[in-house]
């Protein structure tokens, strides 16, 4: 003999509570947040140098940029970053606003930027749920 069971309105209940209990502890790390002093964040932007440094990110969504003189036509920037969960990226200008470098935020290792016109340059670094260290910096490249 085949028994039949029937679905009630409160086993229906059950299941979307039980379903709704476990989708939502996949997504505790749903806190956004910014930069705070918890991150110990320091810019510098001075003549022919840009830095950003922030330590102890969690889940951080923002954006840091600033504009410095430079007196070269292109620049090395040097990647001292350790993001290992959500991604950033480094964006820099020239004077004219042309994108001259673009890439994400890279463990040890240094790009030079494309060729510019020399003057205002602007950096913008942007964080989308990282979590670890961000250490980037623009400088003049090394004379050979």
């Amino acid at each position: 003999m085949a028994t039949i069971m029937q679905s009630t309105p409160r086993a229906g209940l059950r299941a979307l509570v039980i379903l709704l209990a476990v989708a939502s502890a996949g997504c505790q790390d749903t806190i956004i947040k910014v930069l705070g002093p918890e991150n110990a964040p320091q810019l510098t932007a001075q003549p022919d140098l840009f830095r950003f440094y922030a330590n102890d990110m969690d889940n951080v969504h923002d954006e840091v940029s600033a504009t410095f003189d430079f007196s070269g036509t292109s620049a090395m920037v040097v990647h001292q970053n350790f993001v290992h969960h959500g991604y950033g990226t480094i964006a820099v200008l020239d004077a004219v606003g042309d994108t001259v470098y673009k890439s994400g935020l890279e463990w040890n290792s240094e790009f030079p930027t494309r060729e510019g016109v020399k003057g205002r340059w602007k950096a913008i670094v942007s964080l989308y749920g990282a979590r670890g260290r961000v250490d980037v910096s623009v400088t003049k490249p090394a004379a050979p």
